[in-house]
This record gives C-alpha cells, structure tokens and sequence, in this order.
C-alpha cells in the first residue's frame, strides 16, 4: 500500500494493518484505533516540540544553582575522579550563555570528555528568552572524530526560541525545541529544534549506544551538582 500523505494518520495505519496482515497479523477495529490515536500523537510535532521544552525547562529550573558555569563543571569532574558520581548516572550543571565561549570552561568540558566514561552530563544554558536572540559556540567545543560517547553531552536550552549557531566544530546533543539552529561548521551532533538550518557543512547523527534501564526508579542514578 502507498501512502500518498505521511502525515495523515489514517493512511499510515491503513499501511500498518495491511503490512501486519501480510505476515500473518490482523489487527481489530478497536486495535486500529488505538494505533491512528498513537500516530496521531507522534505526527503532532509542533505540540511535541512544545512539551520537549516545557520539560527541557522544568528540568533547568529546579538545577542546583549553588555552582555554576565552570565552577560546575570543575565540580563534577572532582566527583567522577573521585567515584562519587557514578559511571552510568546522570549529572546537571547550570551554564550562562556566555560560558560556552570562556576559555576556562571550552578547556574544561575537554579534559572532561578525555577523563569521562559513561556519566551523562546535561548542561542547562541560561538565556534571555528573545525571538532574535543569538547563541553562537565560537569556540571548538567536544572536537573529536565521530564518537557515539558524545552523546553523552546534552546542550539544554529548555523554552529558548531564539537562534543557537554552532559556528565551531562540537559534538554532543542540543535541545532547543523552540529555538532556531544554525549549522556553519562541520559538528558530531543530534539537534531538536523548531528550525535546523545547514550551510554546506558536515552534521553527523551520532547514536546513544547504551540501552535503557528497565527501572523506573532514577532517584540513584540522577545527580546535581553542589
């Protein structure tokens, strides 16, 4: 079965049952509809992008601000030394926009990336939440040859619908679901925004090779930094 429009539900799950049904499968009625509801759902990108930032936000707000910036980082970096951050955890660290171009900071995240193991670092960008605001990284940040542990390094930009240009090779995950992102260099990077813009520059997709837990518990393995 064709599907002329990927974005009508209907046509995708009519797709899906013919599919299944060719292997032996049929679905019911009720079965269908539950499936169109699901796709209806996941094609909705503009509400999805919506509640990716309202997340993205939420977990931003309640960061422990006690140390931020590079102070943060140095202070993680001190407990994934010395064992008290877990490898496998994840770590929140709290940054100003104009840290991601201070000298100290750009050293640090690589002495991270060089000692680091399997820590996940979200690193929250504060902004000043304006359509033509501009985040630029003009400073190599992560610069390594294709490695799937930068996915590792989540740039958050939680509610920011501004522009965020990565004018600089880097790596990691940026999270500006709102926001605009500009690429104008070559960069190991997954990106969730409102609006990707790609000037003739490299983007490669790197993957998170590590499974997910089958807990659901993360009150272990989620820290902040203090």
């Amino acid at each position: 079965m064709v599907v002329e429009d990927a974005n009508d539900a209907s046509q995708v799950t009519d797709a899906v049952a013919v599919a299944l049904e060719r292997q032996g499968a049929t679905l019911s009625e009720d079965e269908k509809e539950e499936l169109k509801t699901k796709i209806t759902k996941e094609l909705d990108i503009d509400n999805n992008l919506v509640e990716i930032a309202k997340a993205a936000q939420a977990l931003a707000d309640k960061d422990d601000r006690t140390l931020t910036g590079k102070d943060a980082l140095n202070d993680v970096q001190s407990k994934i030394k010395n064992g008290e951050i877990a490898q496998g955890s994840t770590v929140t660290i709290t940054i100003g926009a104009e840290d991601i171009n201070n000298r100290e900071f750009v050293n640090g995240m690589e002495s991270l990336y060089k000692n680091n193991g399997s820590v996940k670092i979200i690193i929250n960008v504060s902004h000043t939440n304006k359509p033509d605001s501009t985040i630029s990284f003009l400073e190599p940040m992560n610069n390594q040859d294709y490695n799937n542990g930068l996915t590792n390094y989540i740039w958050n930009f939680g509610d920011y619908i501004g522009k965020v240009c990565i004018n600089r090779d880097m790596g990691g995950i940026i999270v500006a679901a709102l926001g605009k992102v500009e690429v104008n260099a070559s960069c190991d990077v997954r990106v969730i925004a409102n609006t990707v813009i790609k000037n003739g520059q490299e983007m490669h997709q790197i993957e998170d090779e590590t499974k997910p837990s089958t807990s659901t518990s993360t009150s272990e393995s989620t820290s902040t930094s203090e």
